[in-house]
């Protein structure tokens, strides 16, 4: 059986996981019983921006506490259950939340602060992994210490002298390359021209590369940290080709 390709790979990730994987069952949702409830309702559960009204056995609207308003649910606030985890990310970097729709009827809610589930970690962190390993692929040469001096700046480049010297007196295998962090692999590879990445976007992948590895750490906090997801896929597949 052949191994799949890299593109192959990204559009299976990019479909695998939806909405439906990290969105709150319906069934799940604290909801006010008639719109009069709804302000109620919400002082009692401050972390709750959003309070659907469901009257009966649907959700037909929501109380925002932010602004105080019911409203009615429209199209604009529906999305599909079978939303990519990839496109939900660009959604709730226009729009805080959403309800879901399956099979006609409201079947969850989703919110950006949802984007913090596990499921979105590994979609993300697979998407980098790519790229750092396409971006060492494409270094083609051996990484030593001459190409590394005239690569990176003499601090950055001393720091990794030193960890690679000392490393080599444990271990003589030990290679130039181990020492490297996602931000030196990037800024060599754009550097040599060996991949296209705008440079201030380097920093900000190696920000939320971090952010995805370590499971105890919030990957959103406020809603422009989803712009910023947004803005770091795009980038990373673009990269990718």
């Amino acid at each position: 059986m052949p191994i799949p390709s890299l593109e192959e790979t990204l559009q299976r990730l990019a479909t695998s996981f939806t909405v439906r994987d990290i969105m709150i069952p319906a069934e799940n949702l604290i909801c006010a019983p008639r719109e009069k409830d709804a302000p109620t309702v919400s002082a009692e559960n401050p972390d709750l921006n959003v309070i659907p009204i469901k009257p009966h056995k649907q959700i037909r609207g929501y109380y925002e506490r932010d602004s105080g308003e019911t409203k009615l649910i429209t199209p604009h606030d529906l999305i599909s259950d079978g939303t990519s985890i990839l496109d939900l990310v660009k959604i709730l970097a226009k729009q805080g939340f959403y309800f879901v729709l399956a099979q006609c009827q409201i079947a969850g809610y989703v919110h950006f602060s949802d984007l913090n589930n596990r499921v979105v970690k590994l979609t993300i962190y697979t998407i980098i992994e790519a790229l750092e390993s396409h971006a060492l692929t494409s270094l083609g040469s051996p990484i030593d210490e001459e190409f590394l001096r005239k690569s990176l700046g003499r601090g950055r480049f001393e720091r990794i002298k030193f960890l690679f010297e000392k490393a080599r007196r444990k271990d003589a295998n030990r290679s130039w390359a181990d020492f490297l962090n996602i931000e030196d692999i990037l800024w060599l590879a754009v550097k040599s021209g060996k991949i296209r990445l705008p440079e201030h976007m380097i920093e900000d992948i190696g920000r939320v590369r971090n952010k995805v590895a370590h499971q105890v750490r919030p990957l959103i906090n406020e809603q422009q940290d989803a712009a910023l997801l947004e803005r770091v896929i795009r980038q990373c597949c673009q990269a990718l080709g």
